[in-house]
């Protein structure tokens, strides 16, 4: 987010919400983690605490929702609501970090990128914890006209089963 929207923010909902005990109520209702908030003296200082802790765990549209549904009709909530939602929809993917150093990117998962090497990785440690299951099933002995056979490499321990 850039700094000037956070500034806007932070100044509206000061304004909004100037006591602690209304910032709890809707730190909690927004779903944001109450113990990782620092509750200052000033309104303002705590506010951004709360909108950094929000921009971290993805939480601010959550936390617009929350204080739209008391002041959805106050026009300067409405016009930095839809700075930051402009913001977001501008830049395409997540906002920048509350300090301006870069953009946060938007991890995307890719559950089957790992699992072929996941696999060799696992076939390996079991060959070699397992007692070498896997290694060795290909003899390089020949049956004489350099054929390879296959040769059973489980341990004689399981071979009694």
């Amino acid at each position: 987010m850039n700094p000037k929207i956070l500034a806007d923010l932070r100044q509206i909902l000061a304004t909004l919400y100037p006591d602690e005990a209304n910032i709890r109520r809707i730190v909690t209702d927004s779903g944001i983690d109450l113990p990782r908030i620092v509750f200052n003296s000033t309104a303002i200082n705590t506010w951004h605490s709360v909108l950094t802790e929000a921009e971290k765990v993805h939480q601010i549209e959550a936390l617009l929702d929350v204080v739209e549904d008391e002041y959805g009709n106050n026009q300067r909530f409405q016009s930095a609501c839809r700075a930051y939602r402009q913001s977001i929809d501008n830049s395409d993917r997540a906002p920048v970090d509350m300090h301006g150093f870069g953009r946060a990117q938007k991890q995307q998962s890719k559950p089957g990128r790992w699992r072929l090497p996941a696999l060799f990785l696992g076939l390996l440690l079991f060959g070699v914890v397992g007692g070498g299951w896997y290694w060795g099933i290909f003899s390089q002995r020949g049956n004489g006209n350099g054929t390879p056979i296959v040769t059973s490499t489980i341990p004689a321990t399981l071979e009694v089963l």
